[in-house]
């Protein structure tokens, strides 16, 4: 006994929801670090997890499975949830959070890039510089150079 006009659009108001939280993390996931906020209550897992990273970030061995340990999820656990939430792959969340981090470094004056890779736990600077290029669209010292010409 139920309605299944009704319950189709409960479905699909739960699919452009989900839709609308992944494109969200999506977007502000590419967006300035300092602008990173998490207001929503599904976010408290994001918090948790970010916690974690900005912790243990200097360290270029921290991987998955460390992350897993550290919240209490299995390694697929947490491969389900965080790109449920992000349409990230946890791999591409934890660069992606060091890049940012990178990011934020330059913004705020670093200017020695070797020095900025090892901080964020990247092991090669060319490794580095590849995903940031993919991630920001120009290489790092063309982000140093944009960031002086824009202060």
């Amino acid at each position: 006994p139920f309605d299944v006009t009704e319950l189709m659009v409960r479905v699909n108001n739960l699919i452009q929801q989900r839709k609308k939280l992944k494109d969200r993390y999506r977007k502000e996931f590419l967006t300035d670090f300092e602008s990173h906020e998490i207001p929503a209550p599904e976010d408290d897992f994001l918090v948790r997890v970010l916690d974690c990273i900005k912790k243990r970030m200097t360290e270029s061995e921290f991987n998955v499975e460390q992350l897993g340990k550290e919240l209490g999820f299995s390694r697929i656990q947490l491969y389900r949830k965080i790109i449920a939430l992000t349409d990230h792959t946890p791999n591409e969340f934890i660069r992606n959070i060091r890049l940012k981090m990178a990011a934020k470094m330059f913004y705020e004056g670093h200017r020695n890039i070797t020095r900025v890779v090892y901080t964020v736990g990247f092991n090669t600077p060319s490794y580095f510089t590849q995903c940031f290029r993919e991630l920001y669209g120009i290489n790092p010292s063309e982000y140093i150079k944009k960031k002086e010409l824009t202060q």
